[in-house]
């Protein structure tokens, strides 16, 4: 990995954001504003032709190794404010979901369920997930716990337990989960930085 320039200062808003000059590094991997993968480049050409757009360079990762994206920095912070307050929006008016689940439910239905609940998750849903027992089911509880416990691993990093495993009306082991911000924070940085990543990697 490039190590940075020591002469380099630190960006905006002391957030760790990188643009355009106070980027520390000398080489990086470029990514344009339509997503086409430049390969590596020197600081000084990638932002010769970030200029010549008008346009930023944007820092978006840097292990393991450095990468740039060139963007309208303005817009993009714009964009990224509205999307947080559309999600605040949302989040005030949280609705109820509701996921069912069997004891002996296959694992890629279980997946499908998981990615289902996770979509909630993500719009600020709270989600009552609910295990049905049927006849002799219900003398292998135990099955139905380890399904549960399954099926939150898929989401944990999204997710929070309201109400952990519970049996009602005789038949019902139910689990209430609810949205954690900051594992949701956590996981759209993240999906951002893989997502250039990807475009990386394409060109390699």
């Amino acid at each position: 990995m490039n190590q940075p320039n020591k002469k380099s200062k630190k960006a905006i808003n002391n957030d760790d954001t990188f643009i355009n000059d106070a980027i520390p590094f000398k080489k990086m991997y470029v990514i344009d504003e339509n997503g086409e993968n430049l390969g590596i480049m020197p600081k000084n050409e990638a932002l010769d032709l970030a200029n010549s757009k008008r346009k930023d360079l944007f820092l978006i990762r840097v292990d393991p190794r450095p990468i740039a994206r060139i963007l309208d920095y303005g817009k993009y912070k714009y964009q990224s404010k509205k999307k947080e307050k559309e999600l605040k929006e949302k989040q005030t008016t949280i609705k109820n979901r509701q996921i069912r689940l069997t004891p002996l439910i296959g694992e890629n239905d279980l997946k499908n369920k998981a990615k289902k609940t996770r979509e909630f998750l993500l719009e600020g849903d709270r989600v009552k997930i609910s295990l049905k027992f049927r006849g002799r089911e219900l003398a292998h509880q135990e099955i139905g716990h380890e399904t549960l416990k399954r099926f939150f691993a898929l989401i944990e990093d999204v997710a929070k337990i309201d109400k952990d495993r519970t049996l009602n009306a005789g038949k019902f082991l139910d689990m209430i989960i609810h949205p954690d911000k900051k594992k949701i924070a956590k996981y759209q940085k993240e999906e951002q930085i893989n997502k250039g990543d990807h475009d990386a990697k394409n060109e390699d």
